[in-house]
Formats: structure tokens, sequence, C-alpha cells
């Protein structure tokens, strides 16, 4: 191994832990998210079946603490695309 392909080995491990620990944040948020569902605000609803088409519920039905969940699953999911872009460039870039 040489020396000059220790910064990309180096690059590639970053994006690689990014990436890892990203989809982590994603999976808990989203698989917590049915925990943090306002009960008030669901009974107000007229077709409650329309709420759960998707495992990601809409956010005028969540606490304050499930925003906040969603918040962070969106900016996991940026960190995700970002390091997979640059691992991405990374090879178009060095032709491997």
């Amino acid at each position: 191994m040489n020396a000059s392909s220790e910064p990309q080995s180096l690059l590639v491990g970053i994006a690689g832990t990014v990436f890892f620990v990203s989809f982590l944040t994603v999976s808990f948020c989203v698989a917590s998210l049915k925990y943090h569902i306002d009960e008030t605000k669901i009974r107000g609803e007229k077709n409650i079946a329309t709420i759960f088409k998707t495992p990601i519920p809409p956010e005028h039905i969540l606490t304050p603490a499930g925003r906040r969940r969603v918040f962070i699953a969106k900016i996991a999911i940026l960190l995700l695309v970002l390091s997979v872009g640059s691992l991405i460039v990374r090879n178009l870039v060095l032709g491997r």
C-alpha cells in the first residue's frame, strides 16, 4: 500500500461509517414513530385507514417528540445520500 492510496481509503471508511450510522438512525426513527402518535388528533380524523397507508404517519398527528424524530430521520437520509454520492463521485473521478 503506497502513501497515495491512504487518503482515498480513509474517505471510503468515513463514508461507509456515515452510511451505516445514518441507516441505523433512519431505521430507529421510523420504527419508533408508532409510539409518538397523538391520540387526541387521531380521534379527530374522519378516515383513519388513509393515515396508515405508509409506515411513516403524517406529521400533523405526531407528538413533538415524533416530529423531532422525523426531522432527525430526514437529516440522516440526507447524510446517507451524500455519503453514497461521495463514493460514486470518487469512483467516477478515479476511474475505479
